[in-house]
């Protein structure tokens, strides 16, 4: 599978487009001038960008290889990404996961709090002490510090309830009128 092809492009307010359709391998993703920007936060008065990605089926580990995919994507970019996820238990698997999830990558990542260094941060409950660019949310909720972020990326399978708890979080962003998006891969 080649990697998810990504196109940026800065619109007259100097926002930055992350994730946009491109039509490769039938994948939507990250890329080009994106990588550019800051990752000092978002400007004053810039509201977060909102991407769902749906994903066609629902395999154990299916939303975390994504993850994963997406975390390298940004991070090749130039982006500091804050993956957010319901558990500690999640959050150690999708750190096991990104040291072995491709055989010829390294993805540099940490847990939150253990390097203000590293590019790629798994947390879990609680907000990131660093600046980011991108939040992968894999928690059950819309995290409360998500307006922080430039991008949020939502990942959601086919699972009935992972799918209902998506569909919640787009009502919660679409009520406030963040701008969203929905790839459905």
């Amino acid at each position: 599978m080649s990697p998810l092809p990504l196109r940026g492009e800065a619109n007259s307010r100097n926002i930055v487009s992350v994730a946009e359709p491109v039509a490769m391998d039938g994948h939507p993703g990250l890329s080009g001038e994106a990588g550019k920007r800051s990752p000092k936060g978002k400007g004053e008065g810039v509201m977060t960008q909102v991407d769902f990605y749906v994903l066609p089926e629902s395999t154990p580990r299916g939303r975390a290889l994504f993850t994963c995919k997406l975390a390298e994507k940004a991070f090749g970019l130039g982006h500091r990404s804050f993956v957010h996820l319901a558990s500690e238990a999640e959050a150690q698997e999708l750190d096991n996961l990104m040291w072995t999830f491709r055989d010829r990558s390294f993805l540099p990542h940490c847990l939150a709090g253990e390097d203000a260094q590293a590019p790629v941060h798994l947390g879990f409950g609680q907000e990131p002490a660093e600046d980011f660019h991108l939040l992968i949310n894999l928690g059950n909720e819309v995290p409360r510090f998500f307006s922080r972020f430039e991008r949020v990326a939502e990942v959601v399978d086919a699972s009935s309830q992972i799918r209902e708890q998506g569909r919640e979080r787009f009502r919660f962003y679409k009520d406030r009128g963040y701008p969203l998006e929905t790839h459905k891969l």
